[in-house]
């Protein structure tokens, strides 16, 4: 991040810097917003699958009841 001494850059120059400068910071944030909602729905989708899973299917792919539960009950963020 490039930090500049206040009064460096005159009048309208100065606030048109400033506003660039901050549309490029949100534009970084809103990415990594998004990114972090795809995350989540994806936790909450492969949650949900797993959790609906009979023991059979369980053990197909190598987990128990018990750790599916266990998986399945947490909340989305983890």
């Amino acid at each position: 991040m490039i930090v500049l001494p206040r009064g460096h850059l005159k009048g309208p120059l100065e606030e048109r810097f400033q506003v660039s400068f901050n549309l490029q910071l949100l534009g970084r944030y809103q990415k990594r917003l998004q990114q972090q909602l795809h995350h989540w729905q994806q936790n909450y989708q492969s949650r949900n699958a797993l959790a609906k899973l009979d023991n059979a299917r369980l053990s197909d792919i190598g987990v128990t009841p018990e750790q599916a539960k266990q998986e399945s009950n947490k909340p989305f963020w983890r």
